[in-house]
């Protein structure tokens, strides 16, 4: 049970440290809605190749996961380089995207909402 828990429980912390850490800090918000797709797929992309090597990893539980040449599967190695991959893909896209230039209140009012004109 062991070997088979730590052949797939890496993929998620790896891709939520390399998402979250830069789209929630420093408040543990996110900076507007519109981070909220990019939030979700950061969550797909833990998810799914998670899910895929748990799924395919249960029926080598005990030894047979573990190699004497310390080889992985074609599996582990393309599900890996999805999640992975993918979450720099998305934290790169998060950092190269200008922020929107906020626009000012109008003179007299202390913000945007409490006036009325």
């Amino acid at each position: 049970m062991a070997s088979w828990l730590g052949s797939w429980t890496n993929v998620p912390g790896i891709v939520l440290a390399t998402v979250f850490l830069p789209l929630l800090f420093p408040d543990g918000h996110l900076a507007t809605r519109r981070w909220l797709p990019v939030a979700w797929l950061g969550a797909a992309i833990a998810v799914v190749p998670t899910a895929i090597l748990a799924i395919a990893y249960w029926p080598d539980r005990g030894t047979a996961l573990v190699t004497e040449t310390g080889d992985q599967s074609a599996l582990v190695s393309s599900m890996f380089a999805v999640a992975v991959g993918g979450a720099l893909l998305l934290t790169a896209a998060a950092a190269t995207t200008p922020p929107r230039p906020s626009t000012p209140s109008p003179p007299g009012c202390a913000s945007r909402s409490t006036c009325r004109r």
